[in-house]
């Protein structure tokens, strides 16, 4: 339940996928891979269906949660005007940039 709480779903544990949004079944999805605490996890377009808020509730939980294990986390994402807010962070473009 530590984990559901962390991304907002305790008052949702006995509910069914089927009975959560999308936005609510990536968040437990989410849960899920923190809760088998793996030594790397990658993660691509994790946040894309979410509001700005709730997006940046979420990453600030991966960040915390992982950092504090000392454990690496890849984030994929398309958004190049957040990827490059992140700051720090270092990644490549491959590919056509949209509109080109």
């Amino acid at each position: 339940k530590d984990m559901l709480h962390r991304v907002g779903l305790v008052d949702f544990a006995d509910h069914f996928p089927s009975q959560l949004s999308g936005g609510m079944r990536k968040r437990a999805a989410l849960a899920q891979v923190l809760s088998y605490d793996p030594d790397t996890v990658l993660m691509d377009e994790q946040f894309g269906a979410l509001d700005a808020h709730l997006k940046r509730v979420l990453q600030a939980t991966v960040r915390t949660h992982r950092e504090g294990a000392r454990k690496p986390t890849g984030l994929g994402r398309t958004d190049l005007a957040g990827a490059a807010h992140r700051g720090g962070a270092r990644g490549r473009v491959t590919g056509a940039l949209p509109g080109d």
